[in-house]
């Protein structure tokens, strides 16, 4: 399973709980940052991308750092904000991340067309389709895509 991408934060106009949840989460202190993370501070997000609605970096970065932080329902809501405003083939492939954690394997198919569709050239996502494709049982295949990936 292809990993998170690092969490980038654009500072600008952003809660100062952002910053210190991406810290604790650089320097290996999950527990801190999914307290820094919890339900009040996400509303206070929503309200400021509600204000901005096209503010995708603060919507795709909440989305990792909760994927960070194994709070995968929440990180998932996160990126299908994003795709709704701008679709994008990291928030797809995080998709498919959090699919495929949960068993849901053609949903982490799909995501993973999605993210290939925007991506076509990505070594990384032709591996983690053929992983997909091998679990949902389609051997062939899915060996095809991992020999494109070597």
């Amino acid at each position: 399973m292809h990993a998170a991408p690092p969490v980038e934060v654009l500072r600008e106009g952003l809660p100062d709980f952002v910053s210190a949840a991406k810290q604790a989460i650089e320097q290996g202190r999950l527990a801190e940052a999914r307290d820094l993370l919890d339900e009040r501070a996400e509303t206070q997000l929503k309200e400021l991308v509600g204000h901005v609605p096209l503010r995708i970096d603060a919507m795709l970065m909440m989305g990792l750092m909760l994927f960070r932080i194994q709070e995968y329902d929440r990180a998932a809501c996160w990126f299908e904000r994003v795709i709704a405003h701008d679709p994008q083939g990291v928030a797809y492939q995080q998709l498919a991340c959090i699919h495929e954690k949960r068993g849901d394997y053609a949903d982490a198919t799909n995501c993973r067309v999605r993210a290939l569709e925007m991506d076509p050239e990505n070594p990384s996502l032709w591996c983690d389709f053929g992983i997909d494709l091998m679990h949902e049982g389609r051997l062939g295949e899915g060996l095809d895509w991992l020999y494109r990936a070597a």
